[in-house]
């Protein structure tokens, strides 16, 4: 049975309205980055509180096939992979989900006016998160 008029292929490239829940806060966790804290503006936007910044990072958000993809300004730098931003970085989702270790609703330390609320250290999770329960372990992981 042929479907006329259907397409039957699937785009790679996703519409990031359907990946992403805008107006959300994320922490995640990695022992290399320590903590990282989103905040997810627009489906298309995000800003970056990464530790030892003094500002928050905005970023274009897009999502291709099962990758979340990043891409910052030509004038930050990556110090854990050693990449000059401009340019797009994609994670798999998997891996994007499993680092993420609490959220929640809202800009929840006011990232999206460029500003953050202290210069983080690496292994500071920060109070903003304080009901969620986070996992010990990660703290023997690049922390301990």
């Amino acid at each position: 049975m042929a479907l006329m008029g259907c397409k039957t292929t699937v785009d790679r490239e996703t519409n990031a309205a359907s990946e992403t829940s805008p107006g959300s806060t994320v922490m995640y966790f990695d022992p290399f980055h320590g903590y990282q804290i989103v905040f997810f503006e627009t489906p298309e936007t995000s800003w970056l509180w990464y530790p030892g910044n003094r500002t928050s990072l905005p970023a274009l958000v897009r999502y291709k096939g099962s990758d979340v993809c990043f891409k910052y300004g030509s004038h930050t730098f990556n110090p854990v992979i050693g990449k000059q931003g401009g340019s797009w970085d994609c994670t798999p989702r998997f891996i994007l989900d499993g680092l993420a270790v609490a959220s929640g609703e809202g800009d929840i330390f006011g990232l999206s006016d460029g500003t953050v609320p202290y210069r983080r250290r690496k292994c500071d999770g920060t109070d903003g998160f304080a009901r969620i329960n986070v996992d010990p372990g990660l703290y023997k992981q690049g922390c301990g």
